[in-house]
């Protein structure tokens, strides 16, 4: 995309992937912009990743055959497409060069020593929770931040236990958006615990982790802020080490609330379970179920009746145990609020 331009004035779009889906955001010129050529279009649009490439791939095509057909040739794209192709092929290139863009890195220039200590990582931690930790490295200085994740893990963290009914998978199906992915499996295991809609408190809670609920109260640990929560498999069956970097007790209930998803729906070879701010399916399927976990959006309808003022949300998050923004959050993403949606 950096070199669409040469020369032209290239139109204020903005590509993001989740993996799975990609969104395109393109906003209008300034009109009293002095640029020769003004872009009038502002819209928003999402489309699978999948349909996406194939149809890049076929504009490319077009675009290297007229080329073809009118100089004969060899050009530059043509060289450059022949090299993606390439790359594509092989497993291993196509990986890495995933990886480097999730660091924020042109091919070829994420630096030696930060690609060789995630290759490093993902022997220890688990190959998708490496490309979950990426995008949370990508900055100025990703190999400063990647020692800040490996130090914290490195704490004591709290030994919980975390064993949904084993019933439970059989009837999930992670099928549809990843938001609707989080909300169904959060009411499969609410139900599978025997919940209903109403609140859960630091007890229940804890229990569900085999956790004391004092840690769902008070943060544990050192004072700098990670970049990122963690679950750490031991090895030994359903138990695991929680690391949480949320610092009051909605944040501590939101990302135990995330690393329950994690531990429900990641493969057993992964060890490391990550919880991060970043946009992925998996970190939108957590956030979605988190919310509907702690926080029944029938449950809150009812609570709410209507009333969508600042002092209801803020009754109803004290009354979930969930911040206001995940109480607006939860409300936006299921159209009852006029924002844009936070969580997903």
């Amino acid at each position: 995309m950096p070199g669409a331009g040469y020369g032209f004035l290239w139109p204020p779009v903005t590509f993001e992937s989740d993996g799975e889906q990609i969104s395109l955001h393109c906003r209008p010129s300034n009109p009293l912009s002095s640029e020769p050529v003004k872009y009038l279009a502002g819209f928003s649009e999402t489309v699978p990743a999948q349909a996406f490439e194939r149809e890049i791939d076929g504009f490319i095509d077009l675009v290297l055959a007229r080329l073809q057909a009118t100089s004969g040739a060899k050009t530059h794209l043509q060289a450059l497409w022949s090299e993606i192709v390439e790359e594509r092929a092989d497993a291993v290139m196509s990986a890495g060069r995933k990886l480097e863009a999730s660091l924020g890195f042109d091919p070829d220039e994420a630096p030696e020593e930060l690609m060789d200590k995630m290759g490093v990582l993902s022997e220890r931690a688990g190959k998708a929770a490496v490309e979950e930790m990426a995008p949370v490295c990508a900055g100025p200085d990703p190999v400063r931040i990647l020692k800040q994740i490996e130090a914290f893990s490195a704490r004591p963290g709290v030994d919980a236990r975390i064993s949904p009914p084993s019933a439970l998978m059989k009837q999930y199906s992670g099928s549809g958006a990843p938001w609707e992915r989080g909300w169904n499996l959060a009411r499969m295991v609410r139900q599978a615990y025997g919940f209903n809609g109403e609140p859960l408190p630091d007890e229940r809670l804890a229990t569900v982790l085999d956790i004391s609920p004092e840690v769902l109260r008070n943060p544990i640990g050192g004072t700098a802020r990670a970049p990122l929560s963690l679950a750490i498999r031991n090895g030994a069956g359903d138990r695991v080490k929680l690391l949480l970097r949320k610092r009051n007790r909605p944040g501590l209930r939101f990302e135990a609330a995330r690393l329950l998803a994690e531990q429900i729906l990641t493969p057993e070879e992964e060890r490391w379970l990550p919880a991060a701010d970043s946009g992925t399916v998996r970190q939108k399927v957590q956030r979605a179920f988190a919310a509907e976990f702690l926080c029944p959006y029938e449950a809150l309808l009812d609570f709410l009746n209507g009333d969508f003022s600042p002092e209801a949300i803020e009754e109803a998050g004290e009354h979930f145990g969930v911040s206001e923004l995940a109480i607006k959050s939860h409300l936006a993403n299921h159209g009852q609020m006029d924002s844009e949606p936070m969580l997903i």
